[in-house]
């Protein structure tokens, strides 16, 4: 397999690591404009000589220099905190089978494969990854844990970069289109309704009717889910939702075959761009970029059938970020053809390119076996019915 050999996870990635002089990787001005902003919420003094080398100004920090960090998502693995600038802080406060650690490695070696491969010039945004702090880091804690509200207690963290949230303007037209009319002012003027990120739901259109209503009335931007019809009538082109689906195939290709490991439960969305990004221009989201993020429940996986299987279970398990082939057949063509075409660029031995061409066919294969048994189920029950 060509990408990441003999990797081990470093205590504080390197600039070099990052990915600094590369496409999408760059995050040196991030990281230095996060350290500036962060203050003390800082890894422990083991990490120091890596920040002084970045930006001496860091060390001038007054002691006296702090927040309280806000939640700005919360989902089974834990929950999320930042300030109004720097980085985002992961707790492992969630379910206790879920990996903090896990995530951390395999975010780790998904950046690393990535930058290795960069002459594939994935499009998509991965955050920057900082580092992992134990809840045992009793130097990390007695400093930051001031900085989380009371009963919060030490635990394992990632510190990683933030995506932005998309602005006002972006807010609005989602609120308007989709949120309850006697839910707006609230919405409107709510905090954490600023942390609006979009979930691109391509493999799911709406079951209800869009004005439909219920007993049950919620909403909220935080990871607002967009389905493939409600992208429609917003007038999010072909092109664009096409070059969604490119993005979500290469993504799963460099994963499988450069990274080894099977994507299970990742999650996309869409968000403005890093400054060093690639970019996607808009007139529903204007300047914006997809991000993957979420790695604790991904596993290695062989390259060979069995691991093949393992992907494609993953495949299925996932949200329905992906085009389904059964659900629209012209967008699971466009992402078919991605997948293939960039599991095939992964390396450069011709034996293991072939390889990989055999497998990832095979991956293709099965999923396309498996939405066509679930069609033919669906089938059956609504038949049932009448």
């Amino acid at each position: 397999m060509g990408g990441v050999t003999n990797w081990q996870k470093p205590r504080w990635l390197t600039l070099s690591a990052l990915g600094v002089g590369a496409a999408n990787y760059q995050c040196h001005d991030y990281m230095v404009s996060s350290l500036r902003a962060v203050h003390r919420l800082l890894p422990s003094p083991k990490s120091q000589s890596h920040r002084a080398s970045m930006d001496t100004s860091i060390e001038e920090t007054k002691e006296t220099e702090t927040f309280t960090l806000r939640k700005i998502g919360q989902g089974v693995c834990g929950t999320v905190w930042a300030a109004s600038t720097g980085p985002a802080f992961k707790r492992e406060d969630g379910g206790p089978t879920r990996s903090l650690r896990n995530d951390f490695e395999m975010h780790q070696r998904v950046l690393q494969s990535f930058q290795e491969s960069i002459q594939l010039r994935p499009q998509v945004q991965i955050p920057a990854c900082y580092d992992f702090i134990k809840s045992t880091d009793h130097t990390w804690w007695s400093v930051n844990q001031r900085n989380f509200p009371l009963g919060y207690t030490p635990c394992n963290i990632i510190i990683s970069q933030r995506i932005p949230p998309f602005p006002e303007t972006t807010r609005q037209l989602l609120i308007s289109n989709y949120c309850p009319t006697k839910m707006t002012p609230q919405i409107l003027k709510s905090e954490p309704d600023k942390d609006c990120l979009v979930r691109p739901y391509l493999g799911r259109r709406r079951t209800q009717r869009p004005h439909s209503t219920s007993r049950f009335t919620a909403f909220s931007l935080r990871n607002f889910p967009l389905h493939l019809d409600q992208m429609q009538s917003l007038g999010v082109t072909t092109s664009e939702i096409n070059q969604y689906a490119r993005m979500m195939a290469e993504t799963l290709a460099m994963m499988h075959w450069i990274s080894g490991i099977d994507g299970n439960d990742i999650e996309f969305v869409l968000a403005p761009s890093s400054a060093n990004g690639f970019k996607m221009k808009s007139t529903i989201f204007g300047e914006h970029s997809m991000w993957v993020l979420d790695f604790d429940l991904c596993r290695r996986m062989k390259m060979d059938s069995e691991g093949v299987v393992q992907a494609a279970a993953a495949f299925w398990r996932n949200d329905l970020y992906y085009p389904r082939p059964e659900k629209d057949p012209s967008l699971w063509s466009v992402f078919r053809e991605r997948y293939i075409q960039v599991s095939e660029a992964c390396g450069s031995e011709p034996e293991a390119a072939e390889r990989r061409r055999i497998l990832s066919r095979h991956f293709i294969d099965l999923v396309e076996q498996e939405g066509k048994l679930r069609k033919e189920m669906e089938n059956q029950k609504s038949s049932s019915v009448y």
